[in-house]
């Protein structure tokens, strides 16, 4: 048990608590998707977890699902899911991602990435657009990472540990990054992202990594088992996969690539929070 700087106690989680935790927000937001007639799909890790594994890949910590643009946005209109908060929601202006995560409250992650915002134990919930393609769809990607990368650098903070160099990076950068008001970004972004192509094409173009795949391959969904749970998928999960992994993905990596890529730490905070209805 540790005690927080601004008063209360908080209890590190273990791995399998973060999982728990994880998959009762998946659950509740899928409920909130049902309840709605919203389309969402598994995503990255978590759609290879399910299509390999049948659940979490063993030595990943996440899950990350894809909701079509507009209804999308229509999460992105609530504060809340529940008891659960929208990060990233439409009010939500100091919010230093690039894509929504929706967590639970009542939790605390630490030591996660560049960023000090102040986010639970929760899921990550991506966008997906119709980009363009050729010319226009370059000229389209390079505006959305110019972008994505002007609101990172906005959240940027000297953390200590780095090197001088990154120290310093994060000392001036954000500051001149700044002088662009965050909510016209954040409202460019959705503008060029948003922006349909006529490709038939779909995939998510704010992540960290850009992806398309024919529109037919999301599709209306399917769904596969993912920790004794039913997780909507793409109709044609294998096409989504070998887009973002290559043919093999269904070949676990040697035994010294198994590891995450996140670096956190979570803590059950003492507080309580209320229940809304959905």
């Amino acid at each position: 048990m540790t005690i927080n700087p601004g008063g209360g106690s908080r209890a590190q989680l273990a791995a399998f608590e973060i999982r728990a935790v994880q998959l009762g927000v998946l659950d509740r937001v899928l409920e909130w998707c049902e309840v709605r007639d919203l389309t969402c799909y598994a995503a990255y890790g978590t759609l290879l977890g399910a299509r390999r594994h049948s659940g979490y890949i063993p030595w990943d910590d996440d899950i990350d699902i894809m909701i079509p643009r507009s209804h999308y946005e229509l999460l992105r209109n609530v504060p809340k899911v529940g008891e659960l908060v929208v990060g990233g929601h439409r009010g939500d202006k100091d919010w230093p991602y690039s894509n929504v995560k929706v967590y639970d409250p009542s939790t605390l992650i630490t030591g996660d990435g560049p960023f000090d915002a102040e986010v639970g134990v929760g899921i990550d919930v991506f966008p997906v657009d119709e980009p363009f393609i050729g010319a226009i769809g370059v000229l389209q990607s390079a505006c959305i990472r110019a972008l994505v990368a002007l609101l990172a650098l906005q959240a940027l903070m000297p953390r200590p540990g780095r090197s001088a160099p990154a120290r310093l990076a994060a000392a001036i950068l954000p500051p001149v990054a700044a002088l662009l008001p965050r909510t016209r970004l954040l409202r460019a972004l959705d503008a060029v992202a948003s922006r349909r192509g006529n490709a038939g094409r779909l995939g998510v173009v704010v992540g960290s990594y850009q992806w398309t795949v024919p529109a037919t391959s999301l599709g209306s969904g399917a769904t596969m088992s993912f920790e004794n749970r039913l997780l909507p998928v793409p109709e044609e999960a294998d096409i989504v996969l070998t887009a973002l992994y290559g043919r093999n993905f269904m070949t676990p990596p040697p035994l010294g690539q198994q590891h995450s890529h996140h670096t956190f730490t979570a803590f059950r905070q003492n507080a309580t929070t209320s229940r809304e209805s959905l």
